[in-house]
């Protein structure tokens, strides 16, 4: 492979031994190449068929780390070239940890290795439900004050603050976590942007009550600069209700943001008592070339493999999807660059996948001795894959296309 590592699945024999990749009962990726691709084959008349039925397709398998996900770019866009093909990649995944404004290490890697025939599309995320930025300009000496809402322990989320301020314009946060068992106990701590500090333990000492924080200051952070500090829960629900408090020593733009507080939140109490969806995106979607794809409602009701009638949304068909990502990037760019329906989409899902769930299912087949269905998935990860598949008939008409132009199509 050239690459040190992996091995490569290119006979139907070897793919068929395989059977799955490593997410045995996964089917996203599944789903999202039948929005893309599909041939709709095993349904009647081919109507869950994707958006380039006859394109060709590769995967590549990762476990998503920022040098892996690079590397696979590459490797895809590397074979590609190879057999005089242009290509264009699905990212239906993102992250949080990295600033917003384009000049992480991924998003930098990522726009370095598109152009002409060579196009990546980007799900913006689907944190459009949590009100967790606020963003603000501040004159020196004022005070931001806010509320963290920490959310209980939910599988795979680690909260996260992170607070910034523009290129030389330093700030204190001060931090103050009160006791929940009923006593006054108090910790206040002050943080200074200037002062370069990491721990992974924090200690914490309220009451009775002792939890830690991984606390991270950076006069300057490595891509971009700026003044940053980051606060990391270690999520086990005993401080709910942290106050933040923000001084700025200059005047300036300063930006807090809690990029990962859970899903699905429709009360809207995750992030920040004063916070909005805006700049609710992930990375990789931040990156100045790729195509950020955000979700819209595609229906309003839908009828499952039992006759049942399941009601979806009330909102009007088209519009911006609650739970979809919204921008700004933190440098001010307008994301997502387009939406596409991505709220309840019917497509492929493995037959290998022990848990689909039977009720948001419309279709099922057998062939060759298995089962397969078409079941409803939401989404900016839907989404996604759309614009992929539009891309993907763009680039048969015009090889040579680079991201700009599609952008503009």
């Amino acid at each position: 492979l050239g690459y040190g590592y992996g091995n490569e699945l290119n006979t139907q024999a070897a793919l068929l031994q395989a059977a799955t990749d490593g997410f045995i009962n996964e089917s996203h990726g599944n789903h999202t190449s039948g929005i893309a691709t599909g041939t709709g084959y095993l349904t009647e008349s081919k109507k869950l068929r994707g958006i380039a039925p006859k394109a060709d397709f590769i995967y590549a398998g990762s476990d998503l780390s920022e040098n892996k996900i690079l590397d696979a770019t590459r490797w895809i866009f590397e074979q590609a070239q190879a057999q005089g093909k242009p290509a264009v990649i699905n990212y239906s995944f993102g992250g949080w940890g990295e600033p917003l404004d384009g000049t992480s290490m991924l998003d930098r890697g990522i726009d370095a290795l598109v152009g002409p025939g060579k196009i990546v599309v980007v799900a913006m995320g689907n944190e459009g439900r949590n009100k967790q930025t606020i963003r603000k300009k501040l004159k020196a000496n004022d005070t931001l004050n806010t509320v963290w809402q920490v959310p209980n322990y939910q599988y795979g989320i680690t909260p996260i603050v992170d607070v910034w301020g523009e290129r030389n314009k330093h700030f204190n946060l001060i931090v103050t976590i009160s006791a929940t068992d009923g006593t006054s106990g108090e910790c206040t701590f002050i943080l200074d942007s200037e002062s370069d500090f990491q721990t992974d333990s924090f200690g914490l000492l309220a009451g009775k009550q002792k939890d830690t924080l991984g606390v991270y200051v950076y006069s300057k952070y490595a891509t971009n600069g700026c003044p940053r500090i980051t606060l990391v829960s270690s999520n086990k629900g005993i401080f709910s209700a942290i106050k933040l408090s923000l001084i700025p020593k200059d005047s300036g733009t300063f930006i807090i943001n809690a990029p990962f507080v859970g899903l699905g939140n429709n009360n809207g109490t995750a992030g920040f008592e004063e916070g909005t969806n805006e700049t609710t995106i992930r990375t990789p979607a931040t990156a100045k070339l790729v195509i950020a794809v955000g979700s819209s409602d595609l229906r309003n009701n839908y009828i499952n493999l039992y006759r049942q009638n399941i009601f979806v949304s009330a909102q009007p068909i088209g519009s911006v999807s609650a739970f979809s990502s919204r921008g700004p990037t933190y440098d001010g760019r307008t994301k997502p660059d387009i939406i596409a329906p991505g709220n309840v989409v019917f497509s492929s899902v493995s037959s290998y996948d022990k848990y689909v769930n039977s009720t948001t299912v419309s279709d099922s087949t057998v062939f060759e001795g298995r089962t397969y269905f078409y079941q409803a998935y939401s989404g900016t990860s839907m989404a996604c894959p759309f614009v992929t598949g539009a891309v993907a008939l763009m680039l048969q008409k015009l090889p040579n296309i680079t991201p700009g132009i599609a952008k503009q199509i």
